[in-house]
């Protein structure tokens, strides 16, 4: 049994409980990335918050188009609408934790990048990103547009990873 993460036992309690162990694998650590994105169709990200989401801009390069709760750090990369979909949270601490039984140490507060203020936190509900799911399976015209998409802004970014390169070396200089 692979041991990656303190909720794995919630996460396979959950699986056995929705009677999911058909259609779910828990991969644990991956160490084959290109091979992990080749055999998936779409990316669901559901961080609370993000710095900057270099997971979602690795899959945007592979052409996935990426499902995500609107935070800071994923706003910046995936455009709502053009590279997948951002969905609000709306799923408080308390009914995540009955819903799941997980843990619920995280920060109280988040950054809303819509808002431009701290906010309480939320999670994503699962029947929300369920539905954008099926909204992908139902509209192949979109799943491609996003996907294309996705593949092409994907490639704005090298320059900008260049930039922050050259300021990270700028300052190992003052160290």
């Amino acid at each position: 049994m692979l041991s990656e993460g303190p909720e794995r036992p919630v996460l396979e309690r959950l699986i056995r409980q929705h009677d999911l162990a058909d259609s779910v694998r828990l991969l644990g650590l991956v160490d084959d990335m290109p091979a992990f994105y080749q055999n998936i169709d779409l990316f669901v990200m559901t961080s609370m918050h993000e710095s900057l989401s270099l997971v979602c801009l690795e899959a945007m390069a592979w052409g996935l188009p990426v499902i995500a709760q609107c935070v800071d750090g994923i706003v910046e990369v995936v455009p709502n609408g053009q590279a997948g979909m951002l969905l609000p949270a709306t799923l408080t601490i308390a009914e995540y934790a009955a819903l799941t039984g997980a843990s619920t140490a995280f920060a109280r507060q988040v950054y809303d990048p819509l808002r431009d203020q701290l906010v309480v936190s939320q999670l994503l509900s699962p029947d929300d990103m369920a539905d954008a799911v099926v909204r992908y399976r139902e509209n192949t015209d979109l799943y491609m547009l996003h996907s294309k998409s996705a593949l092409s802004l994907s490639k704005k970014w090298p320059g900008h990873s260049d930039f922050i390169g050259c300021i990270y070396t700028s300052l190992l200089r003052y160290l």
